[in-house]
């Protein structure tokens, strides 16, 4: 005979698809580790599932209520975008406060620094032979991977160096120069963390990047001559010790 077989709730696996991701990274912040918002999208994704099922199934009574909901938040929405969009083609004003700090442009993560291969093109850099481009944080290597679209490689100098710790080998630049391209880096910064790993160190003008008329990052450089791997495990410090956090 045949039976019909038993009815599935497909809600409780959307809402076990929803919930993983959204209670690990909560549990994860919690436990005191940094967490990126974005880690525990997929779970809200899903749950914005649940949430249009709600809303479809709520009775008319409670409809006038759900319509003017969702038109403010979809209003809110798109002010919010022109408001993004505004400031990605307008200058940003230079706001400085009374303690000297400037207002940092909120968008500073999204602006190009196409502007980089044009200033080292200027200069000449973009054709000297035996030269690779160091970065010191790898977000910023893909960065100004991005921008010089190949004209240069790119490496990562550091401990976290991700994917360019995996596909690359530092060691086949042995001996070559290194265009050491970054925010935020200070000579004495440079000279502590990768003296060991150059002949000599100098200080270049740096390169500023600009949101419409106004200057929002400033890129410093430094070029290193004769660059020498350090050993596996170590960095390149100026006594070339081997990193703390790796002894431990």
């Amino acid at each position: 005979n045949y039976r019909k077989p038993p009815a599935i709730d497909y809600r409780w696996l959307v809402v076990c698809l929803a919930i993983g991701p959204i209670a690990v990274f909560t549990l994860v912040a919690v436990s005191g580790n940094k967490v990126l918002y974005h880690w525990a999208a997929p779970g809200y994704l899903f749950a914005f599932a649940l949430l249009g099922r709600d809303l479809a199934g709520m009775s008319m009574a409670r409809a006038r209520g759900v319509r003017i909901w969702l038109v403010s938040t979809a209003a809110s929405l798109t002010v919010l975008l022109a408001a993004v969009l505004a400031l990605a083609k307008l200058p940003w004003p230079p706001v400085a406060f009374a303690a000297g700090n400037s207002l940092t442009y909120p968008l500073i993560e999204t602006l190009s620094w196409g502007e980089l291969k044009s200033e080292l093109a200027q200069r000449g850099l973009l054709t000297q032979s035996n030269l690779f481009v160091a970065a010191t944080r790898w977000h910023e290597a893909g960065r100004i991977d991005i921008a010089l679209e190949g004209r240069l490689p790119v490496r990562c100098l550091c401990n976290d160096a991700r994917e360019y710790g995996i596909v690359y080998r530092n060691i086949e630049h042995a001996g070559a120069d290194a265009l050491i391209v970054g925010r935020n880096l200070s000579k004495m910064k440079i000279e502590t963390t990768l003296a060991a790993c150059f002949h000599e160190i100098h200080q270049l003008p740096p390169v500023s990047l600009h949101q419409g008329d106004a200057r929002v990052v400033e890129l410093q450089l430094f070029f290193g001559q004769h660059f020498t791997p350090p050993d596996k495990g170590a960095a390149c410090e100026r006594d070339g010790s081997i990193d703390a956090s790796r002894r431990r």
